[in-house]
C-alpha cells in the first residue's frame, strides 16, 4: 500500500515539473527596413527572456546608404538580449549624393555658365550647363565624355563627376621661342617654347658658367632674367657672356727660360703689371708670346693687350720664334711605279713571282705624300731650315737586279728597293742629302705589311700596311684616303721621316732616334712630336739632351758619307 502511494506521488511531481516547462514564456524579435535595404541574417527570431539574438546587417540597396535603426542605433550591425517582450527594430536608409562640379580645361579659353556646383541624389539629373568661348576661341569638347555638345546635362547620376570644358583657339598661328647661350652659360627654364599670337612666353634667366658672367642677350636686352609678351613672332636669341677668369697654357715651343712658370690665370683685373717670361733658344730670336696670331706680348714679356684676352676662346699662349738664318735640306722620294722580277724566298726554298703597276691613284696618294712631308719638316724646325723635297716617279722597270733583302726576324727577310739600286736616278743623288724610294714587299707573300723601312746613311726605303695594295685604311675605301675629313697623314709621315732620321744618324754616326721615341712614348707624347724634339736637339734623357746636332742643318758637322756620297 505504501509502495503505489509513492509511485502516485512521484509521477504527480513529474507531470507538474513538464506542465511548468511547457508555460515558460518566449518573445519575438524582429528586424525590417523601410525599403530601401535589406536584412543579412535570421530577420526574425523568438527567444526567452535574457537569452541574445544572433548578429544581423542592414545591407544598403544601390544608391542608399544606412541611416540608423528605429532604436537611433547607428551601427549597421546589431545584437539584442531580450526583454519580457515582443521587440520590432526597422533599419533606415537615405539616397547618396553626389557632387557634379563643371570647370574649364587648364582655365584657359571661356567659362562656364550655369550652376557649376550642384549636389544630385542618386538617379536623379543635374541641371542644365554651357561652355561658353572666350573671344578668338571656340569649344572642342567635355573632357570626360568626349561629347562635343556645349550644353550638357548629367541624367541618372550615380556618382561624383568632374566635367571639363576643353577650349582651342580659333586661330592655329603659333610661334617658336628659342633661348640659346654662347656656349658660356646654360638657360633656366623652358628654352624653347611654342607660343600662340598675341599669347605671352614664360619667363627664362641666363645663368653664367663658372668665371663668366652675363653681358647681354643678343637682341638688346640687358637683363639676364626676361619674358616676351604679347607674342606676333618667332624668334632666336642668344645670351652672350665674358670671362671674368681664365687660366692659360704656356707653351714655350722648345725655347728655355730661368723660371718653372707653365701657366697663367687672369682675372678683371689690370693688366699692365703682368710680366711674361723672355725664354732663349739656340739659332732663334724670340718675338713675343702670341694666342694664335694675335699678339700677346711683346719680345720683352711686356703685355700688348689686356682684358680681351679673357674673351679668348683659346687657353694655349704660345712662345714666337724667327730663326736668326734658314738653311737649306734637300730630300729626293722615289716612287717605283712598275716591278717584274722573280724573288727567292729564303725561308721556304721557292720564288715568288712579283708584278706590280702603280694606279693613278697610288699616283695621287704619293704626290699628297710629298706636299705633307715638307709641311711636316717645315713646322718641326719652325723655319731654322727650308725642306725641298722633290720627287721622282721611276720610268723602267724594276728588277731582280735592283732589290735588295733586309732580315726582320722569324727567319724571314724583307725585299726593299733602295734608291742607290736604281740606275736611272743616279744622276739625281748627290744633289740630295736624304733620298728615300717607296715599295717593298716581304718574301713570304710579297703583300705590303707593316708601316716600316729600311735606311743607310742618306737612303732609305719605306713600305706600308694596306695603303696600296689592299685599297683601304682604316676600313675607308682608297677613294677617301685623299680626304683628310676621313683619315690623317701621321701615319704615313711618320714612317718616311722615321726613315729619314736613320738616314741623319747614320751620316753622324749616332743612333739614338729609336731610345728617344720609346722614351717620349712612355710621356704620352706622339711620333711627330718626339722627332721634333730630336730633330732641334732638345730631347733629354737623364739630364742630357739627345738628338741631331743643330750645326748639322747648318752643314757643319762632319759626316759618315756613303762611298759614292
Amino acid at each position: 500500500m505504501k509502495k503505489r502511494l509513492l509511485v502516485f506521488v512521484l509521477v504527480i511531481a513529474v507531470v507538474v515539473s513538464c506542465f511548468a516547462a511547457c508555460n515558460v514564456k518566449k518573445y519575438k524579435v524582429s528586424y525590417e527596413t523601410d525599403g530601401n535595404g535589406t536584412i543579412s541574417g535570421q530577420a526574425v527570431q523568438t527567444l526567452k527572456t535574457g537569452e541574445q539574438t544572433t548578429i544581423v546587417t542592414a545591407v544598403e540597396n544601390a544608391g542608399y546608404k544606412f541611416l540608423r535603426w528605429s532604436d537611433d542605433n547607428t551601427s549597421i550591425t546589431r545584437t539584442d538580449v531580450v526583454a519580457n517582450e515582443d521587440l520590432t527594430f526597422t533599419a533606415y536608409f537615405e539616397k547618396r549624393k553626389y557632387d557634379v562640379k563643371y570647370s574649364v580645361f587648364a582655365d584657359v579659353g571661356g567659362i562656364i555658365a550655369g550652376d557649376t556646383y550642384q549636389i544630385i541624389e542618386y538617379g536623379g539629373s543635374s541641371a542644365a550647363v554651357r561652355a561658353v568661348p572666350a573671344t578668338g576661341y571656340k569649344f572642342v569638347k567635355w573632357w570626360d565624355t568626349g561629347s562635343t555638345n556645349p550644353v550638357r546635362k548629367d541624367t541618372n547620376v550615380s556618382g561624383h563627376i568632374h566635367a571639363k570644358a576643353v577650349f582651342e583657339r580659333e586661330s592655329y598661328d603659333k610661334y617658336t621661342l628659342s633661348y640659346l647661350t654662347d656656349g658660356n652659360g646654360t638657360i633656366e627654364g623652358q628654352a624653347t617654347q611654342q607660343v600662340y599670337k598675341g599669347d605671352d612666353a614664360a619667363q627664362v634667366k641666363a645663368i653664367a658658367n663658372e668665371n663668366y658672367e652675363f653681358v647681354k642677350w643678343s637682341d638688346g636686352v640687358t637683363t639676364a632674367e626676361r619674358q616676351d609678351l604679347c607674342i606676333t613672332e618667332s624668334k632666336t636669341v642668344t645670351a652672350e657672356f665674358k670671362c671674368i677668369c681664365a687660366t692659360f697654357k704656356l707653351d714655350y715651343k722648345l725655347g728655355e727660360a730661368d723660371t718653372d712658370v707653365t701657366e697663367f690665370t687672369f682675372t678683371d683685373a689690370d693688366f699692365k703689371t703682368v710680366k711674361f717670361p723672355v725664354p732663349v733658344r739656340e739659332l732663334f730670336t724670340f718675338n713675343g708670346w702670341f694666342i694664335g696670331d694675335k699678339q700677346v706680348t711683346d719680345e720683352n714679356g711686356t703685355m700688348l693687350i689686356g682684358k680681351e684676352i679673357l674673351q679668348s676662346a683659346e687657353r694655349e699662349i704660345c712662345a714666337k720664334w724667327t730663326a736668326n738664318e734658314t738653311y737649306t735640306y734637300k730630300i729626293l722620294i722615289v716612287y717605283v711605279t712598275e716591278v717584274d722580277a722573280l724573288i727567292p724566298v729564303i725561308s721556304g726554298n721557292k720564288e715568288i713571282q712579283v708584278n706590280y703597276n702603280m694606279s693613278d691613284i697610288e699616283r695621287q696618294i704619293c704626290h699628297a705624300i710629298t706636299m705633307q712631308m715638307k709641311t711636316y719638316l717645315d713646322n718641326m724646325l719652325d723655319g731654322l731650315v727650308n725642306f725641298e723635297v722633290d720627287e721622282y716617279f721611276t720610268e723602267n722597270t724594276i728588277t731582280i737586279e735592283n732589290i735588295s733583302s733586309g732580315h726582320i726576324g722569324s727567319g724571314k727577310y724583307t725585299h726593299y728597293i733602295m734608291p742607290d739600286k736604281i740606275p736611272e736616278v743616279s744622276n739625281y743623288l748627290e744633289k740630295y742629302q736624304t733620298v728615300l724610294s717607296s715599295f717593298s714587299f716581304n718574301d713570304y707573300d710579297y703583300k705590303l705589311h707593316d708601316s716600316s723601312g729600311l735606311a743607310h746613311a742618306k737612303y732609305g726605303a719605306i713600305h706600308f700596311d694596306t695603303l696600296f695594295r689592299n685599297l683601304v685604311i682604316n676600313n675607308e675605301p682608297i677613294d677617301n684616303l685623299l680626304d683628310l675629313s676621313h683619315w690623317g697623314w701621321d701615319r704615313v709621315i711618320d714612317t718616311y721621316i722615321h726613315e729619314m732620321a736613320h738616314t741623319i744618324e747614320m751620316l753622324i754616326d749616332a743612333y739614338e732616334y729609336h731610345t728617344v721615341l720609346s722614351y717620349y712614348q712612355k710621356l704620352h707624347f706622339s711620333t711627330i712630336e718626339a722627332t721634333k724634339f730630336y730633330f732641334n736637339n732638345l730631347a733629354v734623357i737623364n739630364g742630357e739632351k739627345v738628338g741631331i746636332p743643330l750645326d748639322f742643318w747648318k752643314g757643319e758637322l762632319e759626316l759618315f758619307l756613303p762611298d759614292d756620297g
